[in-house]
């Protein structure tokens, strides 16, 4: 554009889309940190609904961190 016909302008339009894009992808960063979180928050106070509404995501998880779900309804069919 005729504004930046001496290139001027170029690097602070850079630096501050490149601002607006660390942001923007800040916010989404945010978005699956905080499901990550409830997701082990879930496993922690109730592991059963786990094993009822996503078996695979549990067997994952027992698979991967076994310390993490011994004893939690070992009589039960769900091992």
């Amino acid at each position: 554009p005729e504004y930046n016909s001496t290139g001027s302008y170029t690097a602070p339009i850079i630096i501050a889309a490149f601002i607006i894009a660390m942001s923007m992808f800040m916010v989404l960063l945010k978005c699956i940190d905080s499901g990550a979180a409830t997701t082990f928050v879930c496993l922690a106070e109730d592991p059963e609904v786990m094993v009822r509404n996503n078996p695979r995501l549990f067997a994952l998880v027992r698979e991967s961190y076994p310390q993490v779900v011994r004893g939690v309804h070992a009589g039960n069919n769900y091992f």
